[in-house]
């Protein structure tokens, strides 16, 4: 693939962020204020795979195996309360990610003792869009100058304010009997990262991650012989389909703005000089920003990660197989993988949604 077809977010085009690209920290995005991808590229930029013959017992095991046979149960999980404030959020979903080992991706399900249900869950893009709101008002009242006193009116609105306000993440709804391959589907179908499990009477008994998939597609990977073994190389990809990316001198506040843009949970940083990738950024990058670090969302990503002392992201190339890439998803807790070529410039990436679609397809 030309590196002309790649869709690149840099100052070069004329794409940098102005007061008038925020929201205000009361202001509900419209489906114009996010732009959705073009016919090219899907939520997770995922490439249609050709479905793969054989693994017959793998697929047959995706439908012996219920949504309940895998869930987390629901009291293992932090809730929150539609009354939360927002930085009591952020600062339940930090102490989650520090305890987590499974996966980065953090989020918590909003219960309403009202109601006496679960009425949606808060994750890393709800506080992501938060942050941008929060970040346009500042920015329209006084450019680069922050005042704690004034952004920790915004983090103490109510959690109830941004369920699901990225429009990223459904709280969709499963019945525990649910067989697994019919599970997938659904995240598939519906572009989300986790569901919620159901009982017979339509209460939430549980919720299951597509990580939680994957480590259970891994564990009977021998059930899956043909498609474990695939190489990346042999799986189509659209000539078309690019890797989005930010500079590694963009703010951090242009990377989340990219991220809602675009639908997607992480983008590839390269170096601006040479273009090869040297880090990734995502929705959990925002912990540790509150009211008094709030200047952060305006300082060059390569900057805050360098003091940050972060590893290398997480690479491979067609070469390796499904196996590989599932192997490096788990022990690493990444979501991406992304394939670069001879010169370490990304060229694709493998999604968690990539990798479900892979093993619904080998039928």
């Amino acid at each position: 693939m030309d590196d002309a077809m790649e869709v690149i977010i840099s100052p070069q085009e004329d794409r940098t962020l102005n007061s008038s690209d925020y929201l205000r920290a009361d202001e509900a995005p419209t489906d114009d204020m996010i732009p959705k991808l073009s016919s090219s590229q899907n939520k997770n930029q995922s490439a249609s795979v050709s479905p793969i013959r054989g693994d017959e017992s793998g697929v047959m095991l995706l439908k012996n195996v219920t949504a309940k046979d895998i869930q987390k149960d629901i009291h293992s999980l932090t809730w929150l309360k539609p009354e939360h404030s927002i930085e009591h959020a952020l600062t339940r979903l930090i102490d989650l990610f520090q305890l987590m080992s499974s996966s980065k991706s953090t989020f918590a399900p909003v219960y309403d003792a009202n109601v006496k249900d679960f009425i949606g869950l808060v994750d890393n893009h709800d506080l992501s869009m938060f942050m941008l709101m929060a970040f346009g008002e500042q920015y329209k009242l006084h450019p680069h100058l922050y005042d704690p006193k004034e952004i920790a009116v915004n983090f103490a609105k109510p959690v109830s304010q941004f369920i699901n306000v990225s429009r990223q993440d459904q709280f969709i709804k499963v019945s525990g009997s649910e067989d697994l391959y019919s599970t997938i589907k659904i995240f598939l179908e519906k572009g989300v990262h986790r569901v919620a499990v159901t009982d017979a009477q339509g209460a939430v008994t549980g919720m299951i991650s597509s990580h939680d998939i994957i480590v259970f597609i891994r564990s009977n990977l021998s059930m899956f012989p043909t498609t474990g073994a695939k190489r990346i190389e042999e799986i189509p990809y659209p000539s078309n389909m690019g890797v989005l990316q930010v500079s590694n001198q963009d703010t951090l506040a242009k990377a989340f703005m990219a991220l809602l843009q675009y639908h997607v949970s992480g983008l590839a940083v390269v170096d601006s000089v040479s273009g090869t990738i040297v880090d990734n950024v995502s929705a959990s990058d925002l912990r540790g920003i509150d009211a008094q670090s709030f200047y952060k969302l305006e300082a060059p990503i390569h900057q805050l990660y360098t003091l940050a002392n972060r590893g290398p992201p997480i690479v491979c190339n067609g070469g390796h197989t499904i196996q590989q890439v599932l192997d490096d998803v788990i022990t690493r807790h990444v979501r991406r993988v992304y394939v670069v070529d001879e010169q370490n410039k990304p060229k694709r990436v493998i999604s968690h949604s990539d990798l479900l679609g892979y093993f619904v397809a080998s039928r």
